[in-house]
């Protein structure tokens, strides 16, 4: 079970049959397993390879690799050669069961090439995404043990300077914060002396040519300065804006050797090339675009929230308001209009009327007589029918029955 197969890492480190010879040459490449659990290897060179195959059947392939030579150090991962299928996942941690460091596939592989663990263990797996597809891939990592800077960076007052990888395409700024990020670094801060920090990582990375690269800094308008990501004043207070774009969007700071004007504001959208910079060991905290505009970020969704409780509690009352409106009306009308007989009512307590008999009329008992007009009665001096009173059609007894019903008064 998986339960089981992690509380056997530990054994299976103490096994010396399952570890690597001690002394491993250098630039010797290692290649992973598909056990349920994965190979672990001790390592005490600074410099190998790691293989990562996958084939039709066997659909995760997975390695340990474990300093011997240090302790305090760290694993860079390099990619060597890239993934082919779109199915297959490479994953990166700091050991296994463990952290994850990233998850790349041939997608992303372009933009990330470069990794770093936090510690001297190095877990590294090649998998397939669906395990009914038959995908065949491999990969090849370059692997170095860092202690202090790692390989091609510069070391300037405690922090180390370079770029994530030399193979790197050009990317945005918020895609160069996570490239540095894989590698436990930041955008380059926290420098001084330009020359010997960010002249000396290009000529040391062979970037000679004058690319504006990006540096970890960005302009903010409260106020209204140029601050590194994590919030201090930059170096500089002559930053040249270099797009014609809004100052919203034209407030991530490069660098470039080829103006008098070493610093210039671009649109963060742009793909340019990249440095990072890092503490001897790896950075512990990481900052970001959004972090530098953390506050008014804050302020502004504490208002908004403010403006919606409001408004709610606004919109509530008057509801309320209007239906207790209605209500009153309601009442008022059924208090004028007096109570109300239901059908129920009417049948259950004989309130309805009974069917009138048509009016009889007497001529002296000649039923082919047809009755006296209205002038002829009048010239003749006969009686007149007058038209018959409600308690005649329906009865006195009716009308004194409806209002004794429920004190309802006498109606005619």
């Amino acid at each position: 079970s998986p339960n089981s197969a992690i509380k056997a890492v530990p054994a299976l480190l103490a096994s010396a049959s399952i570890l690597a010879a001690a002394a491993v040459a250098s630039g010797q490449t290692f290649n992973c397993t598909t056990n349920s659990t994965p190979t672990v290897v001790a390592v005490n060179s600074s410099r190998f390879s790691v293989r990562l195959s996958i084939d039709s059947t066997d659909s995760l392939c997975h390695i340990l690799l474990v300093s011997s030579a240090s302790s305090s150090g760290y694993f860079y991962v390099s990619l060597a050669s890239t993934m082919e299928s779109r199915y297959s996942r490479l994953r990166i941690q700091s050991d296994y069961p463990g952290s994850r460091v990233a998850t790349i596939s041939s997608s992303s592989q372009s933009r990330y090439q470069s990794f770093a663990t936090k510690s001297n263990r190095l877990y590294a797996s090649l998998s397939r995404l669906f395990s009914s597809r038959s995908t065949v891939d491999s990969v090849l990592l370059n692997v170095h043990l860092v202690t202090a800077c790692p390989d091609g960076w510069v070391l300037h007052s405690g922090r180390c300077y370079g770029p994530a990888s030399l193979n790197s395409t050009a990317a945005s700024f918020s895609t160069a914060i996570v490239a540095c990020r894989y590698v436990q670094a930041n955008l380059a801060m926290g420098f001084a002396d330009v020359t010997r920090t960010l002249g000396a990582a290009l000529q040391l990375a062979g970037w000679t040519d004058g690319r504006p690269v990006w540096v970890g800094a960005a302009w903010k308008s409260k106020p209204e300065a140029v601050y590194f990501l994590n919030n201090t004043i930059f170096i500089s207070s002559s930053v040249k804006k270099s797009c014609t774009s809004d100052s919203s969007k034209c407030r991530c700071v490069h660098y470039t050797e080829l103006s008098t004007a070493l610093f210039h504001r671009q649109s963060c959208s742009t793909k340019q090339s990249y440095l990072c910079s890092c503490a001897v060991g790896g950075d512990s905290k990481f900052y970001s675009l959004f972090s530098e505009d953390e506050d008014k970020t804050s302020r502004a969704w504490i208002v908004g929230v403010v403006f919606a409780v409001i408004f709610v509690f606004v919109m509530s009352v008057a509801v309320g308001t209007k239906i207790k409106q209605k209500l009153t009306i309601r009442r008022s009308i059924s208090a004028a209009n007096g109570p109300r007989f239901s059908t129920t009512d009417v049948i259950s307590n004989s309130l309805y009327p009974e069917p009138l008999a048509p009016p009889s009329y007497n001529y002296g008992g000649n039923c082919d007589e047809q009755p006296p007009s209205y002038n002829e009665a009048v010239s003749t001096g006969a009686a007149v029918p007058s038209a018959p009173t409600p308690e005649e059609i329906y009865g006195a007894g009716h009308f004194q029955q409806a209002a004794n019903w429920k004190g309802v008064q006498k109606f005619d």
